[in-house]
Parts: C-alpha cells; sequence; structure tokens
C-alpha cells in the first residue's frame, strides 16, 4: 500500500491501486482457474477502458504457483501476493511461465552486442549454451525465450543485463473497447479515471 490510493470494490475486481500514472485493477482468488472467460473479458474491458493494468493475485493453479514467476491467462498476468509486493518494492522479474515451462526474455539487442563484443562465435556460443546455431540466431534476433536452465548459464557469461524484465504495468489490453461504458464510468466516479 506504500504510496498506493487503494479502493476496495466489488465487481470483478477486488481492489483498486494508484500511484502517479499507475493503476492496478487486482483480483484475488485461491485458482485463477475458477475465473470464467466471460469475466476475464469483463476485466480486460475495463483495464483498456480506464488505460490499468488488471493483476490476478493467486496462490494456486492446479498446483501451488512460485514466487517471481509470471503467469498470464488471456493476456492478463497472475502472480502470488509475494511477487506483487516484490515488484512494488522495485524488485525485477524476469521468470514467466509458458506452455514450454518457465521461461525469460531475452534483451536481444543486448545479448546481440555483448557477444560480438566479447569475440565469441555463433557456434562456440552455441555449444556453451547447448542449442544450435539457428536457436542462438533466434535468440539474437527475439524471436524465442530462453529457458531457465540455458538462462542460468547465458547469466554465468554476461550477468543479468540480457534479460528483459517484467512490467506489471503494461498495459496488455489491445482491445477496442467501449471507454464510455457503465462499468469504467462507474470506477471513474471512484477516482480512478
Amino acid at each position: 500500500k506504500k504510496g498506493y490510493a487503494v479502493k476496495n470494490i466489488n465487481g470483478c475486481f477486488d481492489l483498486v491501486a494508484r500511484k502517479e500514472g499507475n493503476i492496478l485493477l487486482i483480483k484475488v482468488v485461491e485458482d485463477p482457474s475458477s475465473i470464467s472467460d466471460a469475466s476475464l473479458d469483463e476485466m480486460k474491458k475495463l483495464a483498456y477502458a480506464l488505460g490499468a493494468s488488471p493483476i490476478i493475485l493467486a496462490n494456486k493453479s492446479g498446483k501451488r504457483l512460485m514466487d517471481n514467476v509470471v503467469y498470464t491467462r488471456q493476456d492478463v498476468f497472475t502472480v502470488t501476493s509475494r511477487t506483487l509486493s516484490n515488484f512494488l518494492r522495485g524488485k525485477q522479474i524476469y521468470l514467466k511461465s509458458n506452455k514450454s515451462g518457465i521461461v525469460v526474455d531475452i534483451s536481444f539487442d543486448k545479448l546481440k552486442d555483448l557477444r560480438g563484443d566479447s569475440d565469441i562465435s555463433i557456434g562456440k556460443f552455441s555449444r556453451v549454451l547447448g542449442v544450435s546455431k539457428g536457436m542462438v540466431s533466434k535468440y539474437e534476433l527475439g524471436l524465442s525465450e530462453i529457458s531457465v536452465e540455458r538462462a542460468k548459464k547465458l547469466y554465468d557469461i554476461f550477468g543479468e543485463v540480457v534479460f528483459e524484465p517484467i512490467n506489471l504495468f503494461v498495459k496488455r489490453i489491445n482491445a477496442d473497447y467501449n471507454v464510455n461504458s457503465e462499468i469504467s464510468i462507474r470506477y471513474n466516479e471512484l477516482g480512478f479515471e
């Protein structure tokens, strides 16, 4: 809550928090799979209308969710309360879960520059990471994420500068929703413009 205006609300979200230009719309559930697709759609519409970031706080999704890992369901981030707290205190979050497992986004520009500056050939680099030359090219073009196991090897070579942190404030909802909807007017009346 430090520095955030927080309001408890009734509706598709449980909390609204605002600090400067960042608005978080937070839904608190035990398991995000309990949220219907229709409810998720309403959450995204409202977030879009308010220029806010929708976030689901949960403990499990079939199994216990890991701290400092971002999960996604239909473009809505799902995190544990500890992950959100760490993020709000300024800790960088790098890990995300997808169908491949836990992965990290690569700062492809930095990776390519650092590899070039270090005079490491693609062949040698691919052997160190345990991937093909083609996969190294995909990493350097931003066409692939990297597994945690390979990210550790990459970290040992270049440090965390080659990884892209996840910004929970990113407004990921890109639909043409009605900003004058009844729901958005209600939230604006609460002081969240």
